[in-house]
């Protein structure tokens, strides 16, 4: 199993959206199988099932795009 450290150096991170908690503002994603709150830089919507990548990690958040 990969460290997030391993994963951060990565160049481009997929994951997954699992949850939408606020509609264009917060969402729960899976990363390598570890559930994490994300938000976005800019204006986004994100749906269930929805594929997405990971621009950074901020405390315990993600900061996630679109593909």
């Amino acid at each position: 199993m990969s460290t997030f450290r391993e994963w951060q150096s990565q160049e481009s991170i997929q994951g997954i959206v699992d949850e939408v908690i606020d509609p264009g503002k917060e969402w729960r994603v899976k990363v390598y199988g570890v559930y994490w709150h994300a938000s976005t830089l800019g204006h986004a919507s994100f749906f269930p099932g929805e594929r997405i990548q990971v621009l950074k990690r901020e405390s315990n958040r993600l900061v996630i795009a679109p593909i």
